[in-house]
């Protein structure tokens, strides 16, 4: 641009000046005068990027780049404006026409690979960033970004490597160290997990998701009394997971109150296995009104006949007469749950007797074992630790060779694997019927007519566990917290068996281990 006429060099002193508000009117008279020139619209680009005006600096650079592919930056910027816009797909498009110009251009390369992560590309990513890395790219720039791809493909070891060499680059740097911790969580070497979560503790005690994952490392150690302080910190980090009242969140200090607001949060899963211990805190409230999803309700109100049960999203109504309020899990460390102190076993639901003779009367007698079988949690929620608990129904072929009578208790996403794969013939003959039923009471209902279920981590398991339903528990190799990581039994659901997932194992290995030895 040394060479540049003197309008385009006068603009470009502007901009360099930030006088961007003069600048741009001569850029446009440029572009209006000289439409083959790249430059104009590429420094209009840079001015309207910092007035926040991102869809016409989207525009701007992708004129520049028309003019002049050979343009790296304005490539770059304009991936970079898309992707503020949230238009993501267009600003992967925009890298892939500049990397066919610009072939294995490092910054290209880590800028694909980093939007490849936002668009949960995880194998595109990890090759991307595997490739910027081998062009030059440092360690320390892209290593954060591979590693969290090589996670969420379950290559916990791989992540571990990687992200220790970005620590080593930026000891100072908080998320660094934060992503670390998880993947040496995800890898199960959770004293080194904990190790760095507690140097995070000195460095950031504020960052975001710190006490809830060190929580999880606590809990899967089984130093449930820490993990439980720990784990009340998902109520400021995690804010969204339960409305809270304008009400004192209880606590023992404040001794019995008359009465206590109880408030579902996180999944239904959550509230099944939580509910237990409503019936336990009358030594801290007179009387106890519980706000669950309304799903549950039916349920536990007619297994807790006493309890004031109301659907959520509680209401102002709901809070007349109350003198202070309690997350429904948090009754757990109220009542200081370890596996040596469950308190509550079950069963503690129940199923009302008309339902399940009901349903006993539809399905009829078996000669065989009657297995139910969930395969799928909900697909919103298999996000961060949740995600990979789901198996495809294809991965229970050998369940499907087996003399065994099959229902599926599948609701919604995932249930419609049967006709896919054309197993219909392989369930019992009322099966079409059986998945119109969605509440919980007949569920529960029809669950008692089976001698087992095998199930996923999905609130169908907890549900079982509620109703002391013996059951076959699939969990991936490293689980959520309450399971922990080596006994084949737990202490939340005694006539629970849990089948592990060995490292690197596919699913229908798990499966086939499973039928050998509990079918």
């Amino acid at each position: 641009m040394s060479e540049a006429p003197q309008p385009l060099q006068q603009a470009l002193l502007l901009v360099q000046q930030g006088k961007g508000h003069q600048a741009e009117p001569l850029l446009r008279q440029l572009m209006a005068d000289q439409p083959q020139w790249p430059q104009p619209p590429y420094l209009l680009g840079l001015v309207l990027v910092q007035n926040q005006r991102m869809a016409e600096a989207a525009s701007a650079f992708a004129a520049a780049c028309r003019l002049q592919p050979s343009l790296l930056a304005a490539w770059l910027n304009s991936a970079a404006a898309l992707e503020q816009l949230e238009r993501l797909e267009d600003a992967q498009d925009q890298l892939q026409q500049a990397m066919a110009w610009h072939p294995q251009q490092p910054d290209l390369l880590a800028a694909a690979g980093r939007l490849a992560i936002k668009l949960e590309r995880w194998s595109d990513a990890q090759a991307l960033l595997e490739q910027a890395l081998a062009a030059g790219v440092p360690i320390s720039r892209s290593g954060t970004h591979l590693g969290i791809a090589l996670l969420e493909q379950g290559e916990h070891h791989q992540a571990v490597a990687v992200l220790q060499q970005v620590v080593q680059q930026r000891p100072d740097d908080p998320q660094a160290l934060y992503n670390l911790a998880i993947a040496l969580k995800d890898a199960q070497q959770l004293e080194a997990a904990l190790q760095v979560l507690d140097q995070l503790m000195i460095q950031a005690p504020q960052h975001p998701g710190l006490h809830g994952n060190r929580a999880i490392v606590l809990f899967l150690l089984g130093r449930y009394s820490e993990a439980w302080q720990e784990y009340h910190w998902r109520l400021v980090e995690t804010p969204q997971i339960v409305q809270r009242p304008e009400l004192r969140e209880y606590h023992q200090q404040m001794g019995r109150v008359n009465r206590l607001l109880v408030l579902a949060e996180q999944g239904l899963g959550d509230s099944f296995q939580f509910v237990r211990y409503i019936d336990q805190l009358s030594k801290h409230a007179a009387s106890i009104r519980c706000v669950l999803q309304p799903a549950l309700v039916p349920l536990v109100q007619h297994s807790f006949p006493d309890l004031e049960v109301v659907a959520s999203p509680w209401c102002q109504e709901h809070l007349n007469g109350v003198d202070a309020w309690l997350p429904l899990i948090s009754t757990a460390s109220l009542l200081d749950v370890t596996p040596a102190q469950p308190q509550v076993l079950g069963p503690y639901l129940k199923v009302p007797d008309a339902r399940q003779s009901h349903w006993q009367q539809q399905l009829g007698s078996s000669q065989r074992k009657r297995i139910a079988l969930v395969w799928q949690g909900n697909p919103e929620a298999e996000r961060g630790h949740a995600r990979g608990r789901s198996l495809p129904l294809a991965a229970f072929a050998p369940l499907m060779n087996a003399d065994l009578e099959l229902i599926s208790l599948q609701r919604g996403p995932g249930s419609e694997q049967i006709d896919a794969l054309g197993w219909r013939h392989h369930f019992h003959p009322l099966q079409s019927e059986l998945d119109a039923v969605w509440a919980f009471e007949e569920v529960a209902a029809i669950l008692k007519c089976c001698d087992l279920l095998i199930s996923t981590d999905t609130a169908i398991t907890h549900l079982a566990g509620a109703l002391n339903h013996p059951a076959l528990l699939l969990l991936k190799w490293t689980p959520d917290w309450r399971w922990g990581l080596e006994s084949e039994h737990c202490f939340w659901y005694p006539r629970h068996h849990l089948v592990r997932q060995k490292e690197d194992e596919p699913w229908e290995q798990t499966v086939l281990r499973m039928v050998e030895n509990h079918l």
